[in-house]
């Protein structure tokens, strides 16, 4: 049977399209940074000199999207003021990253015959296409594939969670702040950044290695479906906590900071707003465009991500037995939403509307078993 056109179905597909608008239609990516990409990509340098590496696996088509990437990464990463300000958005941006991550891979255990359980194949399309358009794809996925609020634990629960936290740190947290903060030679520093582009890949591989070895994997169970829910859920609670400390701790140390900066590149403004909300230069470039590109992906990233969880929540409270339903009223999520995310970070609060949502579902798990 098809799925159903819902306003969130319609809703989904419209931030799909958006993000995708906003990152390959938006005029100063399209005459600033697309075209720096491409003559970067022919004559190996980019338009001021700096040299662009080219050759990488040998594969023509690869060596291709990895020059166009590192290209784009070289902006960030050649010690300009302007490379320094956008170095320092993607060192806040990637840890709020970490939290739709762990849901994406989380999520994909619970997605029994849905493209929904390939979270690389959408991890792949968000590196090369942009967060921005992945994200709100993979929730218009979800939302055809999956019950809001889902009334069950994914496959292998208690495992998948316990894997879940070391698949992030060493698939995504420690390969970037390699890529961002060990002192190498630029020549060297695209290299480590084409070794990076395809992080949502190792992102995979460690979660599956890792699971493979856990000794609970081949273990065979002798406790309750509620008890292995309540286990899985204390896991996944302390790794959605893990990704929001980071979160967080960017937040700190690069927003704050910001705010009282005297130096004009790493001033608020010019780190954290697009250029033309700051109005902070006259003349755009191609790494002012690379930022923006960036503030686009992290903006889709949030919006896609805020309905998703709002929307969950709001069917939770509305629709169910009294017992499962969420204590947090809807205003009161939005409250705390808006302010985790000031105080601590947007990673922070979508975690914490993870772990709400999942708490619910546990919820609805042992309702279920005391009824059987």
């Amino acid at each position: 049977m098809a799925p159903s056109v819902t306003p969130l179905v319609v809703v989904f597909t419209f931030l799909t399209f958006s993000g995708f608008a906003s990152l390959h239609l938006f005029p100063a990516l399209k005459t600033e940074l697309f075209p720096v990409l491409a003559s970067s990509l022919k004559d190996g340098a980019s338009p001021d000199g700096i040299p662009m590496r080219k050759h990488f696996t040998g594969h023509h088509v690869a060596d291709a999207i990895l020059s166009a990437l590192t290209s784009f990464f070289t902006a960030m990463l050649d010690g300009s003021d302007e490379g320094e300000a956008t170095r320092w958005f993607t060192v806040w941006f990637l840890p709020q990253c970490s939290t739709v991550l762990a849901f994406w891979y989380w999520e994909a255990g619970r997605a029994r015959f849905s493209p929904l359980r390939s979270p690389l194949v959408f991890g792949l399309v968000a590196q090369l296409l942009g967060i921005g358009v992945g994200v709100p794809l993979v929730y218009l996925v979800h939302i055809l594939t999956v019950p809001i609020p889902p009334t069950s634990q994914p496959r292998s629960a208690v495992v998948r969670a316990k894997t879940l936290l070391p698949a992030i740190l060493l698939g995504l947290i420690a390969p970037s702040i390699v890529m961002l903060f060990v002192p190498l030679p630029l020549h060297t520093k695209q290299l480590v950044a084409a070794i990076w582009q395809p992080f949502p890949a190792f992102i995979s591989i460690v979660h599956l290695v890792v699971r493979v070895l856990h000794p609970e994997t081949w273990a065979t169970s002798q406790s309750t479906a509620t008890k292995d829910a309540e286990k899985a859920f204390g896991t996944l609670r302390y790794t959605y906590y893990i990704c929001a400390i980071l979160s967080a701790a960017a937040h700190i140390t690069v927003l704050l900071p910001s705010l009282l900066s005297s130096t004009q590149h790493l001033s608020f403004s010019n780190v954290f707003l697009p250029f033309y909300v700051s109005k902070s230069t006259s003349e755009v470039t191609y790494r002012h465009a690379a930022r923006l590109f960036l503030h686009h992906d992290f903006i889709s990233m949030a919006v896609s991500s805020f309905v998703f969880f709002g929307w969950s929540h709001y069917i939770s409270r509305t629709t169910g037995p009294m017992a499962t339903r969420p204590k947090v009223s809807f205003v009161e999520w939005v409250i705390k939403m808006v302010g985790i995310s000031l105080v601590a970070s947007p990673g922070a609060a979508i975690a914490w509307a993870a772990i709400q949502r999942e708490e619910q579902v546990l919820v609805a798990v042992q309702t279920a078993s005391k009824k059987n």
